[in-house]
């Protein structure tokens, strides 16, 4: 197995800090911030509409802050007696390649 580059420790997203319309939760893991996700006031930003809200701010952060443990449980998957279909086992290989910065 490759080792990964990405920040060891369990990720956290801290509570959404509201700002002059912005929401800003910041990534963090074992005290070191890794960086930031923003949301706008009703998903508007300058009257542009599209932009995520409170709500896919928090989502979005969620999903960032699982990254690591969904990585690791995709790289325990085995398919030794190809029990799984190759469509899906491919899907897997390269969503592990995606997350390193690699090719399948």
């Amino acid at each position: 197995m490759i080792k990964t580059k990405h920040t060891s420790g369990e990720w956290k997203a801290n509570e959404p800090l509201d700002m002059e319309g912005m929401h800003h939760i910041f990534i963090e893991a074992d005290g070191k911030i890794l960086g930031r996700i923003d949301g706008y006031v009703n998903g508007s930003l300058c009257g542009e509409k599209g932009h995520p809200d409170r709500k896919q701010t928090i989502a979005n952060a969620r999903l960032i802050t699982a990254a690591p443990e969904m990585l690791a449980a995709l790289e325990n998957l085995e398919n030794d007696a190809n029990q799984m279909p190759m469509s899906i086992w491919q899907a897997v290989q390269e969503a592990i390649a995606k997350a390193k910065g690699s090719d399948a």
